[in-house]
């Protein structure tokens, strides 16, 4: 398996998102081609800009996650809020898409599980520091994200979430 990060400036859409991004008239922020033994897939984000926001109360951005080649999964489409900081995959041992988002005062870390069936979110969740996306002693991913001790501290405490295969479980403290 091999993935392949592409920067967007002055680059096209891969063909099975350049229909979508024409259709929409998108601006892409983020580009992602990513080769798996289910298939191959396209996944962009891209801008509709602040007015369609404040005209449609939807989001203005969208996350497009397009079946390229050998699979069969329906296309997966995502509106949101966040600005994306980046889309990548943390080693070819899964089929798992990372991306990191930034809005407010959080940022956000989301991860897909792709098939040759489609892409289905497997985490969301915000953090209040950057967060840190690595892979464990056993080889799988983890994620550490930074969250408040109660609504009411200013005290910063670590939670780590790791993949065991099928779903992000958090890991209990001090483990």
């Amino acid at each position: 398996m091999k993935y392949i990060i592409t920067a967007l400036t002055g680059i096209a859409f891969a063909s099975s998102l350049s229909a979508v991004a024409s259709a929409q008239q998108t601006k892409p922020l983020a580009y992602l081609e990513m080769e798996t033994d289910s298939g191959s897939v396209d996944i962009a984000v891209t801008d509709h800009g602040p007015q369609a926001a404040k005209h449609s109360r939807s989001s203005s951005r969208v996350l497009n996650i397009v079946c390229a080649m050998n699979c069969t999964g329906v296309d997966y489409v995502e509106p949101v809020d966040e600005y994306p900081l980046g889309l990548f995959r943390l080693s070819d041992l899964n089929d798992l898409l990372f991306s990191t988002w930034v809005g407010g005062s959080a940022y956000v870390v989301r991860a897909y599980k792709i098939s040759a069936h489609g892409a289905v979110k497997v985490l969301d969740v915000h953090t209040i520091k950057s967060p840190e996306i690595f892979s464990g002693k056993n080889g799988h991913p983890e994620v550490k994200i930074y969250e408040r001790a109660s609504q009411r501290s200013t005290t910063v405490i670590p939670a780590t979430l790791f993949w065991d295969g099928r779903r992000f479980i958090r890991a209990k403290p001090n483990s």
